[in-house]
C-alpha cells in the first residue's frame, strides 16, 4: 500500500505538470511553418487536469483494494506540502485541504473552493501553487470524486467538442497552406544521418584500441578500415568522445536492432535509405540490382568480407531448400512466381535480377544482413561452414547438433549464425557480442567497423553496449527512473509518461516522443475470411456493419484516458508529410462518436430485435449477437473494456479475449477481430514490409487471412477466387467469396502494380493513396488514434548520453546508435 500511495502522489503531480504543458503547447501552436494553426480553439485544460488526476487515482487505487478516503487525504497533504515547503506548516496545509474538501462535500462549487483556499493562503502561495492545491483537493476523497463526477463529464464533453473544432480548423489550415512538416505534429525536426560534406583525410581510433595496436595485439587503424574511398562517413549531431558503456535496463534481452549490419540503412525519418555495408544501382527497367561491396571491409575477427562469402550466402544458404523451403515474397517475382536470380560479376559486384520490375527491394524491411537471417546477403563462411553438411565433417557435425540440443543441422545452423546469442560468430556491426547470460547481454566495440564521423573518428564512440534483464517491466521503469538506462524506448508506454517526467530531474534524464508515421496506433482488425460462425462472418464482411462499429467508438475518450490527449483522432491514413498521404478529407471519415447514426445503420441492416438488456439478437435465435475481440496484455487490455462499454450503447455485445496469440487466431481464420497498439509500425509505405496490414498479400495482413495465404503461396493454398454459397454477403463470381466488394482483390492488384513502379513516381504515389482510401472506406481495420508515440516511442535518454535524436521514427534504440556518446567519455554504468 505504501508503494501504491507513493506512486499515486508522484503520478498526480506528474500528470498535472504534463497536462498543463500540453495545454500550453496546444494554445501556442507548434508549427514554424503556419502561424494560422495557433488560432484553432483548444480544450479546457482545467477539465483535462481533473480528468487525468481522477484516472490516475482510479488506476493506482482500484476500488476493490485501494486506499481509503483518509489515505487519499494524506497523499494530497503530502503533495501540497512538497509544493509549499518553508511556507506553510503541516497543520496549515491540513486545515486548508480539510476546509476545501468539506466545502466540496457540502455542495460548494469549484469556484467557491478555490476562493476559500486563496483566502487561506493569501500572500503565501503563487497562483500556480494555489491552483495545484485546488486541483488536488477536488480529488482528495471518494466523496469529492463522486460529487464532481457529473461536472467533469459535462466539461469533458465540452472539451471534446472543442477538440473536434480544433482538428477541423487545423485540417482546413493545412489544406490551405499545403502539406505540413512533420515537425508541426511532433515538435521537432528529423536529423539526417546522410553526410555530404568533405571527407576526412586523417583518422582516429578509440584509446582502448590504440593501446592494443601499441601492444602489437591489433593491426593499425588504416589496416583495419576499408580502402580510404570506401570508408563510410556518417553525419552526426556533434563530434563525440570515445569511452563508456551504453547501458539499458529492460525486462528482456536481445540487442540486434541496436547493432545493425544491413546492406542499406534507414535515416531517422524512416523514409530515406542509404548505402551501408555496400552500394547498389538499379537498371532502367527496374529488374536488375547491381550491388557493390565496400572494398576492404572486414569482420570483427579481421577476416575480409569477400565475394566468396556472398556467393556462399546465396547459393548454399538462401537457395538451400532444407534451410529455406521458400524464399520470402520480396525475393520472388510477383508476376512469374520465380525466385530472384543471383549472379557474381567480379570480386566486388554481384546482381539480383527479377523477371519483372521490382522497385521495392532496397526500401523494404526485408533481411539484408549477415546473421540470424531468413535470407542472408553475406555469411561468415570461414566460421559457418563447420555447421553446413556440404563442408563439415559428418561426425563432427552430428556431435555439434547433439551438444547444442538441436533437432537437425538446419536448426543448429540457424542458431549458430545468430551473433546475438553466439559470441564466436564474428560481426560486421558496430559491436561484437562478448558474452550473454540469462540476465545480461554484453557487446564490445568492433575494432574493424567500417564507419567514421566527419572528423575521421572510427565509430562506435562507446566502448561497449550492455543490456540488463530485470524481473518485470515495472522494475525496468523504476530502475530507469533511477538513471539505469542511457537511451531506450521498448520498456515504456505513454502510461509511464507522468512517472518518467516527474522523476526526470532526479534521474538525470530527458524524455522524447518518437511517433510512428503509419497513422493507426490503436486499430481493430477485421478478418474477412472468417466463417466458422457464418452469421458473425456475414456481419464482419458487411461494410455498413463495420461503419456502425466505427461510429460507436468514442475516440476522444480513449485519447484522453490512455494517451493524455497527445494523439490525433483519425481514420487509418499515414502522416501528412509522408509520400502516400491521401489528403485531410480522409482523416475524418466515420470517426465521430455517433451512436444515434450507428443504431440507425444497424436497424436498417435488420438487427432490430433485442434482449432485455438491449443487446441485438442473432438471426438464428440463439441469443445476443456477441462479437469477440482478441488483444495482448498491453494498453489494448485497458482499451478493449472501454470499447465494450461504448458498444453497449449500440446494442452490440462484446466478449473480451486477452491472449498473447491474438495475431495467430486471425491468421488461421479462427478469429475475426483483434485490437492492439502496433498497427502503425512501418505502414507509412505499404511496400516497405511484405507482411503489411493494408493489402492482403500474406496471412500476416490479417484483414483476409485465407486470401492473403492464396496470394503468398501463389495459389497453392488459401482461398481461390470463385463463388462459395457458405460466404455471405454473396460476392460476384470472379471475386474471392469473402470479398463482396471486390476491393480486396483490387488491393492485391495495386500492390503488384506499385512494386513495379519507382518509389516516388506519380503513378505509384497515387496507388499508395488509393490503398489508404480504400481501407478508410471499407474499414477492414477501424482506425482510432495516431501519432501518440505509445509503442517503442517514449525515449528515455540520460542527459550526459548525447547525440540521441529528439525526434526519430519509433524504434527501440534509434537506427544509428554507433553515433551516441558520453560527455567526457565517461559512461553512467562505470560511475
Amino acid at each position: 500500500m505504501r508503494m501504491a500511495n507513493r506512486l499515486l502522489s508522484i503520478k498526480i503531480l506528474g500528470i498535472i505538470g504534463i497536462t498543463l504543458a500540453v495545454g500550453v503547447a496546444l494554445a501556442c501552436g507548434s508549427s514554424d511553418e503556419d502561424d494560422t494553426a495557433s488560432a484553432a480553439p483548444t480544450p479546457d485544460i482545467g477539465a483535462l487536469v481533473r480528468e487525468s488526476v481522477s484516472a490516475a487515482i482510479s488506476e493506482a487505487s482500484p476500488q476493490t483494494q485501494g486506499p481509503t478516503a483518509a489515505e487519499i487525504q494524506k497523499l494530497v497533504e503530502t503533495a501540497v506540502m512538497s509544493l509549499t515547503a518553508d511556507q506553510l506548516s503541516a497543520q496549515d496545509v491540513k486545515s486548508i485541504v480539510d476546509a476545501a474538501v468539506a466545502s466540496q462535500a457540502q455542495g460548494a462549487t469549484a469556484a467557491e473552493v478555490e476562493s476559500a483556499i486563496r483566502a487561506a493562503t493569501e500572500n503565501q502561495l503563487s497562483a500556480a501553487e494555489v491552483q495545484k492545491i485546488v486541483d488536488a483537493s477536488l480529488m482528495a476523497t471518494e466523496e469529492a470524486l463522486n460529487a464532481t463526477q457529473q461536472a467533469v463529464s459535462d466539461v469533458a464533453r465540452t472539451a471534446e467538442r472543442a477538440q473536434r473544432a480544433a482538428e477541423a480548423a487545423a485540417q482546413e489550415a493545412a489544406s490551405a497552406a499545403g502539406r505540413p512538416q512533420i515537425k508541426a505534429a511532433t515538435g521537432g525536426e528529423f536529423f539526417s544521418y546522410k553526410y555530404d560534406g568533405p571527407r576526412p583525410t586523417t583518422f582516429q581510433e578509440a584509446p582502448m584500441l590504440a593501446e592494443l595496436v601499441q601492444q602489437g595485439q591489433l593491426p593499425s587503424l588504416m589496416e583495419r578500415l576499408p580502402v580510404e574511398d570506401d570508408i563510410r562517413v556518417v553525419n552526426v549531431p556533434e563530434i563525440g568522445e570515445f569511452g563508456g558503456t551504453y547501458r539499458i535496463t529492460s525486462n528482456g534481452l536481445g540487442g540486434h536492432e541496436a547493432n545493425l549490419e544491413q546492406w542499406v540503412k534507414r535515416d531517422g525519418d524512416g523514409i530515406q535509405w542509404y548505402d551501408y555495408v555496400g552500394y547498389f544501382t538499379l537498371s532502367d527497367d527496374g529488374r536488375t540490382y547491381t550491388m557493390r561491396l565496400r572494398d576492404g571491409i572486414k569482420w570483427s575477427d579481421g577476416v575480409p568480407l569477400t565475394m566468396d562469402q556472398i556467393r556462399f550466402a546465396w547459393e548454399e544458404v538462401n537457395f538451400n531448400k532444407e534451410l529455406n523451403p521458400s524464399l520470402g515474397g520480396m525475393y520472388k517475382d510477383l508476376v512469374s512466381g520465380n525466385e530472384v536470380e543471383f549472379n557474381v560479376i567480379d570480386d566486388l559486384h554481384f546482381s539480383l535480377t527479377y523477371d519483372s520490375p521490382n522497385y521495392a527491394l532496397m526500401t523494404n524491411r526485408a533481411d539484408r544482413r549477415g546473421h540470424f537471417c531468413g535470407v542472408c546477403w553475406f555469411v561468415a563462411d570461414h566460421y559457418m561452414k563447420q555447421f553446413h553438411p556440404d563442408h563439415a565433417n559428418a561426425a563432427d557435425l552430428e556431435k555439434a547438433i547433439k551438444d547444442a540440443g538441436a533437432e537437425n543441422w538446419t536448426g543448429l545452423f540457424s542458431r549458430m549464425t545468430n551473433m546475438h546469442e553466439n559470441p564466436e560468430h564474428p560481426s560486421i556491426a558496430p559491436w561484437q557480442l562478448d558474452w550473454v547470460s540469462d540476465s545480461r547481454i554484453h557487446f564490445v566495440r568492433n575494432p574493424y567497423f567500417f564507419q567514421v564521423d566527419p572528423a575521421g573518428n572510427q565509430l562506435p564512440y562507446t566502448d561497449a553496449f550492455t543490456k540488463i534483464k530485470v524481473e518485470s517491466r515495472d522494475v525496468a521503469v523504476f530502475r530507469t527512473m533511477a538513471g539505469e538506462t542511457d537511451a531506450y524506448t521498448r520498456a515504456f508506454t505513454l502510461g509511464d509518461l507522468p512517472l518518467l517526467q516527474a522523476n526526470a530531474e532526479n534521474g538525470g534524464y530527458q524524455v522524447f516522443l518518437w511517433p510512428s508515421t503509419g497513422g493507426n496506433d490503436v486499430g481493430l482488425h477485421m478478418n474477412m475470411t472468417f466463417n466458422t460462425d457464418p452469421e458473425i462472418g456475414k456481419w464482419i464482411r458487411t461494410t455498413d456493419f463495420r461503419k456502425a462499429l466505427s461510429l460507436g467508438i468514442n475516440r476522444s475518450q480513449i485519447n484522453e484516458v490512455m494517451f493524455h490527449g497527445l494523439g490525433t483522432i483519425q481514420a487509418w491514413i499515414p502522416h501528412p508529410e509522408t509520400p502516400y498521404y491521401p489528403g485531410a478529407q480522409w482523416a475524418g471519415v466515420d470517426i465521430s462518436h455517433d451512436p444515434v447514426t450507428a443504431n440507425k445503420i444497424l436497424d436498417d441492416l435488420g438487427l432490430t430485435a433485442k434482449d432485455d438488456e438491449g443487446y441485438r439478437l442473432r438471426a438464428d435465435g440463439t441469443g445476443p449477437l456477441t462479437l469477440s475481440i482478441a488483444f495482448p496484455n498491453d494498453e489494448s487490455a485497458k482499451i478493449a473494456p472501454m470499447i465494450q462499454q461504448m458498444w453497449r450503447d449500440i446494442g452490440i455485445k462484446l466478449a473480451l479475449d486477452s491472449t498473447s496469440v491474438y495475431y495467430q487466431i486471425m491468421r488461421n481464420d479462427t478469429g475475426y477481430m483483434a485490437l492492439h497498439t502496433d498497427f502503425s509500425a512501418y505502414h507509412a509505405d505499404p511496400w516497405m514490409i511484405g507482411w503489411n496490414r493494408v493489402t492482403p498479400v500474406t496471412t500476416s495482413a490479417q484483414i483476409a487471412a485465407a486470401i492473403g495465404l492464396y496470394f503468398q503461396t501463389q495459389g497453392a493454398e488459401g482461398m481461390a477466387p470463385g463463388p462459395d454459397p457458405a460466404f455471405m454477403p454473396a460476392a460476384p463470381p470472379n471475386n474471392y467469396a469473402a470479398d463482396p466488394s471486390g476491393n480486396l482483390m483490387m488491393l492485391q492488384d495495386i500492390y503488384v502494380k506499385g512494386r513495379s513502379l519507382p518509389r516516388f513516381s506519380p503513378e505509384r504515389v497515387e496507388l499508395g493513396k488509393q490503398i489508404f482510401q480504400t481501407n478508410v472506406e471499407e474499414k477492414y481495420t477501424i482506425g482510432t488514434i495516431a501519432f501518440t508515440a505509445t509503442r517503442r516511442g517514449v525515449m528515455v535518454n540520460r542527459k550526459n548520453f548525447r547525440n540521441v535524436p529528439e525526434l526519430h521514427i519509433r524504434d527501440k534504440y534509434g537506427f544509428w546508435t554507433e553515433t551516441y556518446y558520453f560527455e567526457n567519455g565517461i559512461g553512467n554504468f562505470e560511475n
